[in-house]
């Protein structure tokens, strides 16, 4: 399964305990082939260093820096040839699109609305976290 997930997952999957961390731990165990692109790893990294984030990111010990390492060492990078412009209520979700389309990726793991209302792109499945999880158990069971 190869996946793209969005800013906000990938920040919940690194700072909390819940379903976006759970999608991590399956990237880690090599369950799941994250792919991203250099732009979502850029606005990772600007939305990380605002200060609502800050607390957390020093009760767990650890620095931004840190963090995007940790998304780098596990991500599959791919340079995005051209921008996507399908929503139009939020350019930069495009991105996600972008990054999905050009890396072969079959799914956007999100839960950003704009994205989720979309529902598919191409042949890319849209989900949200917990749908994701319920697709990725049930694909684990076959053949079993």
């Amino acid at each position: 399964m190869k996946a793209v997930l969005d800013t906000n997952v990938l920040i919940s999957g690194l700072l909390w305990e819940g379903l976006p961390n759970e999608i991590l731990a399956l990237v880690k165990q090599g369950k799941i082939a994250l792919h991203s692109s250099p732009e979502i790893i850029d606005e990772l990294e600007a939305v990380l260093k605002r200060s609502k984030f800050s607390g957390r990111i020093a009760e767990l010990e650890v620095s931004i820096d840190e963090l995007i390492a940790s998304i780098l060492t596990i991500a599959e990078i791919y340079s995005v040839e051209s921008t996507i412009e399908v929503i139009k209520e939020d350019p930069d979700d495009n991105m996600f699109l972008a990054c999905a389309f050009y890396s072969g990726a079959e799914y956007i793991i999100s839960g950003d609305k704009h994205l989720l209302n979309l529902g598919s792109y191409k042949r890319i499945e849209i989900l949200s976290p917990r749908e994701f999880l319920k697709k990725a158990a049930s694909e684990g069971n076959k053949g079993r």
